[in-house]
């Protein structure tokens, strides 16, 4: 990143992982602080996925994710990507137009 974008959104990963949500609350705190938007992205690491079982995870995480906010009646305008390929790639092109990148 060449330079830190002040109005860009706080983009956050999530793996489902105990660390992962609390990097998400985090996120969501600080993009409710500033009134940034916040993108939440499950990136799968092993690719485009055919398997039904890796899609439902996705699925699932990026829906648990919409529920808490949800449950914490949260003003945070937010959206969700899902995204094959290595997590670097994807953090490197999220931080492109990003004013926070969270993993």
């Amino acid at each position: 990143m060449t330079g830190w974008n002040a109005g860009g959104d706080v983009v956050v990963f999530i793996d489902g992982s105990d660390e992962a949500w609390l990097a998400f609350a985090w996120a969501h705190s600080e993009a409710k602080r500033t009134g940034r938007n916040l993108v939440i992205v499950h990136v799968d690491v092993h690719g485009e996925s055919l398997d039904p079982h890796r899609d439902a995870i996705a699925r699932a995480l990026l829906t648990e994710a919409a529920a808490r906010l949800a449950d914490e009646d949260s003003p945070v305008v937010f959206s969700t990507l899902r995204r094959p390929g290595p997590l670097r790639e994807m953090a490197q092109e999220q931080s492109r137009t990003a004013g926070l990148v969270v993993v």
